[in-house]
């Protein structure tokens, strides 16, 4: 696992003042699971648990009509699913844009209904 630094160096000025900054070392943003089959049902909720990075993110998922999300700045991000599909959630970290997380998200339902009399 890799750290990032989150801050900038203190410097001298010619003057002789001196100005600092504090830092942050932080740990890669990571989520989990990394991949999620769901069944299409209304209580099929699960939740998807962000860690690492500065700690606020923002969350998309590609085809919002196959899931539902509710997701604040913080871990979880709850996700329900809407229609059958696939579709991937992508959380990126505000602080460190570079920092990107997946999840592939699969909804299934049933292949085939059968009624017999």
């Amino acid at each position: 696992m890799r750290g990032f630094l989150i801050g900038d160096m203190g410097s001298k000025l010619e003057s002789g003042l001196t100005k600092s900054l504090r830092f942050k070392l932080v740990n890669e943003l990571s989520i989990s699971p990394t991949s999620l089959t769901m069944f299409n049902y209304e209580e099929g909720s699960k939740e998807v648990e962000v860690s690492g990075g500065s700690g606020s993110y923002s969350s998309t998922v590609d085809n919002p009509g196959i899931v539902n999300m509710s997701a604040g700045d913080t871990s979880p991000i709850h996700v329900t699913p809407h229609i059958q599909g696939i579709t991937t959630l992508t959380v990126q970290d505000l602080c460190l844009p570079l920092q990107i997380a997946r999840c592939n998200i699969h909804v299934t339902g049933p292949a085939e209904v059968v009624i017999r009399s």
